[in-house]
């Protein structure tokens, strides 16, 4: 079978238009309208409007590859729950073209026209590698560096959770724990537990029982636990244990603080970082967009004696990292 321009053009665009909808339920305790509003430099665009162009993006490549009018949608999202419905109505849209008619717009003339006046003339196969594609991952990227800098715990398997869990892994018996709680842990664990060779035990371990993931995605995973296919653990892992130079369980305190020991294989490690500062911001700092303000000669808060160092602090110039500390 021959790969065309719809196999490069809509599965892609669903996947990652997908992605992009799950890193909206990442977000934590970090205000919506703040993040809404929030822009990587001051001459570009907000997060909104970073999703709205994705969007266009998407829907406006499949239908110009099929010959047809894109769908218009207005530009008036204004939370995560209304761009979360932008990006259904796009993948709806994208799935009920004809794969056929995209197929065929390999050879098709498309051109395009800026509001200056000027534009571009490709064949459709072109359109698709040198403009649709870039324009789109641009957006999405941007996006995703947008949540990243402001303190949301996405991380690059969040950029790439379509991929779900690998090919080839032979787990049938071993005891298999996930570490997390966002989406793409909790289909880590449904995933395994619902397989159809499945490992001896999968096991899913976050400090509590309340999750950052779509509530399909949590009704699952609870109803799986209630039936004993996964088994939920509340703690906080301490370390691991090696026996013949394999993995053999990992230690953990339980919600009481009480040490135990987990029985463990494979482990699989889906977490996020979120540079937070809990009750450091009721101490009174000088901070600046949930971040403390330093002098970077030493480090030093406006508070005497107090120092901040990695993304806990902001000053002229800084980079996120992926590392806080405090002392």
């Amino acid at each position: 079978m021959s790969f065309s321009v719809y196999d490069a053009s809509a599965p892609i665009f669903v996947q990652s238009l997908g992605n992009m909808r799950a890193w909206l339920d990442k977000t934590g305790t970090v205000p919506e309208a703040e993040l809404l509003a929030a822009r990587l430099a001051p001459d570009m665009h907000p997060l909104a409007r970073q999703f709205q162009m994705a969007s266009d993006a998407a829907k406006g490549a499949v239908a110009r590859l099929a010959g047809l009018a894109p769908p218009p949608m207005a530009d008036t999202e204004a939370s995560f729950a209304e761009l979360k419905e932008r990006i259904d109505r796009t993948i709806a849209f994208i799935n009920s073209v004809d794969p056929a008619l995209v197929a065929e717009g390999a050879t098709r003339d498309i051109a395009l026209k800026f509001p200056n006046g000027m534009g571009y003339r490709f064949t459709g196969a072109a359109f698709l590698t040198s403009f649709a594609l870039p324009n789109f991952f641009f957006h999405a990227t941007t996006a995703y560096a947008i949540l990243r800098a402001n303190g949301v715990a996405v991380g690059k398997g969040d950029f790439l959770m379509h991929l779900g869990l690998p090919e080839g892994a032979d787990w049938t018996n071993c005891d298999v724990l996930v570490l997390g709680d966002s989406d793409s842990a909790l289909a880590a664990a449904i995933a395994l537990a619902t397989q159809t060779t499945k490992p001896k035990s999968v096991s899913l371990m976050h400090r509590r029982n309340v999750f950052v993931a779509e509530p399909d995605t949590i009704a699952t995973f609870n109803a799986l636990v209630a039936a004993g296919q996964i088994r939920f653990v509340a703690g906080q892992p301490t370390g691991m244990e090696a026996a013949n130079n394999r993995l053999s369980a990992a230690q953990y305190l339980d919600a009481e603080g009480t040490q135990q020991t987990l029985p463990v294989d494979e482990l699989l490690v889906l977490l996020g970082v979120s540079p937070k500062l809990g009750p450091i911001a009721q101490w009174g700092l000088d901070m600046e967009r949930r971040q403390l303000k330093v002098n970077t000669e030493t480090f030093a808060t406006d508070q005497p004696g107090t120092f901040a160092v990695g993304d806990i602090n902001t000053y002229p110039g800084k980079k996120k990292l992926i590392l806080c500390g405090f002392h």
